[in-house]
């Protein structure tokens, strides 16, 4: 069985119970800011989320979207302390939780993604001045030469 579906770019259901496995799961993807939604298949709040999550993982592409079964990835679920579902954490790319929804706030996860989104491209916006700058200075030097 895989470790994983992939269902976009920046969205998979995850089925690896091993939290190592995880950990290098998340590094080789590359992202800096994850949502990861613990549900379960008899939940019934997290059916009818489901269709919906996957709408939200179109709106942001700089955010790494994870659901994981808390009925199959029982040693990741006990890592994150998830007590109810639906559970919404927020971590960065060192695993550590930024962030926590239980139970289903559309407009309030929204807006945290939101937030997220804005402040990576903040610091996009940023790197980019800081290239522009490091240009400048090095015309500056060579012209003084």
């Amino acid at each position: 069985m895989n470790n994983y579906e992939k269902i976009k770019d920046n969205f998979f259901i995850y089925n690896n119970d091993d939290i190592e496995e995880f950990k290098k799961f998340i590094n080789e993807l590359h992202f800096n800011n994850i949502l990861i939604y613990f549900y379960a298949n008899w939940c019934g709040p997290c059916k009818k989320f489901f269709n919906r999550f996957e709408e939200i993982t179109t709106k942001y592409n700089d955010i790494l979207f994870l659901k994981i079964n808390v009925n199959k990835c029982t040693d990741i679920s006990i890592h994150y302390n998830i007590l109810n579902i639906p559970t919404f954490k927020f971590i960065n790319s060192d695993l550590k939780e930024n962030y926590e929804i239980v139970g289903i706030d559309d407009n309030f996860i929204n807006k945290k993604l939101l937030d997220i989104s804005n402040n990576f491209n903040i610091i996009e916006e940023i790197k980019k001045i800081n290239i522009r700058l490091d240009k400048i200075e090095n015309q500056l030097k060579s012209r003084s030469i």
